[in-house]
């Protein structure tokens, strides 16, 4: 389902990694504390702690191997660059790949599998320096871009609707109101969306207990099928007519 080449290589570790003495630094978020950066988006926070490099970005230095750790936390689901990360912590990488330049998103919680994203890639200028800015376009976004010797990458974070339909479901789940149609459309969000799909399968096997018909049997076919059960799939495929 991940659209990204699977010949990426992991190279260094992170991305939001700053000089101090840099002319351009992080913007538009609150600085807690030397190194922690707090964005506020609607109902939604993300934290970003970052670590000054050891050594100048000079122009036989400037390597990915030089970045140190970051550490990202959203407290809601969020898109970036149109790529689902859920909520949490994560170790954040650069990676290469043949192609370009991505994010790997590490998760802190070993139950969910790395997410990579691309970046968006133009022509720039070269600069001995690694600078960053993160801004707060919109309520929901923060746009961010930075220099990569002779080009500039730019990606954006925005709070996914995904955590209203999520949440519609643990509610309606907690008050014991929870129908069919209910798990379906969670479920077929996630799957539209490549959603943790080992978790949000459970959401379209209740759904086919909860009312077998064939919205609900052509999910979890199409659910089987992209977590390589094809045998399974093709058992439900006979019942639709």
């Amino acid at each position: 389902m991940n659209t990204l080449s699977k010949t990426f290589r992991t190279v260094a570790i992170l991305l939001i990694a700053i000089l101090f003495t840099s002319t351009k630094l992080l913007a538009g978020g609150n600085k807690n504390n030397e190194n922690t950066l707090s964005y506020n988006l609607g109902k939604a926070s993300v934290d970003i702690k970052y670590i000054s490099m050891q050594d100048p970005n000079t122009s036989d230095q400037l390597t990915l191997r030089n970045i140190q750790a970051a550490h990202f936390e959203f407290s809601k689901n969020m898109n970036v660059n149109d790529v689902h990360i859920g909520r949490g912590e994560y170790e954040v990488s650069l990676i290469e790949f043949e192609g370009g330049l991505g994010f790997n998103f590490h998760a802190l919680d070993v139950r969910k599998e790395d997410v990579q994203v691309a970046l968006d890639e133009k022509k720039g200028q070269y600069n001995e320096w690694l600078n960053y800015t993160l801004q707060v376009v919109e309520d929901d976004k923060i746009a961010g871009e930075f220099n990569w010797k002779e080009n500039t990458y730019t990606f954006s974070m925005e709070v996914s609707i995904s955590n209203k339909v999520f949440s519609y479901l643990e509610r309606e789940e907690q008050e014991n109101t929870s129908e069919w149609i209910d798990y379906y459309q969670a479920a077929i969000y996630a799957y539209k969306n490549d959603i943790d799909l080992d978790h949000s399968f459970t959401w379209a096997k209740k759904a086919l207990e909860a009312d077998q018909n064939e919205h609900t049997l052509e999910l979890n076919m199409l659910y089987l099928e992209a977590l390589g059960r094809d045998d399974e799939a093709q058992q439900l495929s006979a019942l639709i007519q």
